[in-house]
């Protein structure tokens, strides 16, 4: 989750060391000023965003396939 006093950490320093240890893939959640979900992939040593939810909701990559991601059910818990 992207906090306004680690966001460039968030953005660009974590990407970085997640790529360097083979992190296959991660979502990054931001929550102002909506709810969205930025979904990256590793390919070929970088990252690539490869979903983006907001809204009700979508779907959303997991090291087994996909899933969708009800954004409104997060919203209300």
């Amino acid at each position: 989750m992207i906090s306004p006093s680690t966001r460039k950490t968030d953005l660009f320093a974590k990407p970085g060391e997640y790529a360097e240890a083979g992190i296959p893939l991660f979502w990054r959640v931001e929550l102002d000023p909506d709810l969205v979900v930025h979904a990256f992939r590793l390919t070929a040593g970088a990252y690539a965003e490869v979903a983006v939810v907001s809204g009700a909701g979508g779907i959303v990559p997991v090291p087994w396939g996909e899933v969708y991601l009800d954004l409104e059910r997060v919203r209300t818990g």
